[in-house]
């Protein structure tokens, strides 16, 4: 048995079924193509873990109207690019190119029964470095020593901006053979989206007051899940 660690999200009811789909689909080696049941997925998946990350924090945070602006413009950014990069990347792939997705899908797809949140989720993998550092640090503004740790607290989130990027774009390319074309656009967005994460954590997260931060501690530690697998 192994305990995996994740930054994760309750998946819908609807995400849960398409998730399901593609993993049964994978299971029984259906001849059915894949495809259409990997845009689906994808078309929910994109948005929920956007909404997840940016636009929930946003929310819980309780951030100004300016800092709002930033977060949702940086959402609508993402939201085009990841979709751009997902549309090339599947664009008619035969369903033994999709096994690596597939399997994939099964990785980030945490099941109630087995993951510390009791809920069906889907969640970026981090090593267990990062999250008991996120742990730590958020514990340390919880006893009220934000400032003593203000400088870690920003370098652990530009941390889980760049292991989102890594598990969740970076390894996702990686599965699937891409020709230079789709390549090149696959570099960009990857480029596109770790700045678009920085610059959120240098303009909006970086700077926030005790209160606020202490919200966002809370936000962050309610997505940290570990799951044990064997």
């Amino acid at each position: 048995m192994a305990t995996r660690y994740f930054l994760a999200f309750p998946a819908s009811a609807e995400l849960i079924a398409a998730a399901d789909k593609v993993l049964d689909l994978h299971a029984t080696q259906a001849t059915e193509s894949w495809a259409p049941h990997f845009d689906t997925l994808i078309d929910l998946f994109v948005p929920g873990f956007l909404n997840a990350f940016l636009v929930d924090t946003c929310d819980a945070v309780g951030l100004s109207p300016r800092s709002s602006k930033i977060i949702h413009s940086t959402t609508n950014t993402l939201s085009k690019t990841i979709s751009l990069m997902v549309g090339k990347l599947l664009k008619k792939r035969s369903n033994e190119e999709l096994i690596p997705m597939a399997e994939f899908i099964g990785e980030v797809y945490l099941r109630e029964s087995q993951c510390s949140s009791g809920k069906n989720s889907v969640g970026c993998e981090i090593d267990k470095v990062l999250f008991d550092e996120i742990l730590r640090v958020t514990g340390e503004v919880r006893e009220g020593h934000l400032e003593e740790v203000r400088s870690e607290l920003a370098e652990v989130m530009l941390r889980v901006v760049d292991a989102t990027i890594e598990s969740m774009m970076v390894r996702t390319i990686g599965l699937l053979k891409t020709n230079f074309v789709v390549t090149k656009i696959c570099d960009a967005a990857v480029v596109t989206c770790r700045g678009a994460g920085h610059m959120v954590v240098n303009k909006v997260f970086k700077n926030l007051d005790e209160e606020s931060m202490l919200r966002l501690g809370v936000f962050f530690e309610d997505m940290l899940v570990s799951d044990v697998r064997s």
